[in-house]
């Protein structure tokens, strides 16, 4: 199967001291899903955490409403096609200039069939502080 591919974006410019709003998109493959957050018994939860430089600080994680799928007995919570998490980042009062951050999104993609390994997809991005 291709692969759960994972797109961040984020403001051009934010202020320091303020909080901003990081949009993770997941693009899972057709025919496939990944498990939703929390407690699954059949795979491994879907993950959103951000690698931020010093300071930074994730206070919240929206993640979008989940479809039901009958796997192996049990109805669990999935992601399908396309899921947009919300993440909001406080930046610390002396941030300025440009910062990188990295944001991971460990996951379990299943079919019908099969589940693959446990993996982890990243995107990269920066932000510009004034």
């Amino acid at each position: 199967a291709p692969p759960v591919v994972v797109s961040a974006s984020a403001p051009g410019k934010a202020h320091a001291g303020k909080p901003m709003t990081i949009s993770v998109k997941i693009s899972i493959p057709h025919g496939w899903h990944i498990y939703g957050p929390g407690k699954v018994n059949t795979g491994i939860p879907t993950a959103v955490t951000v690698d931020a430089p010093k300071g930074f600080k994730v206070t919240k994680t929206s993640y979008p409403p989940t479809k039901m799928f009958e796997a192996l007995g049990e109805t669990v919570p999935v992601f399908e096609g396309t899921a947009t998490v919300k993440l909001t980042v406080v930046a610390p009062k002396n941030a300025h200039g440009k910062q990188n951050f990295t944001v991971k999104v460990a996951h379990q993609a299943c079919n019908d069939r099969t589940c693959q390994l446990p993996a982890t997809a990243e995107a990269k991005f920066s932000v510009n502080f004034n």
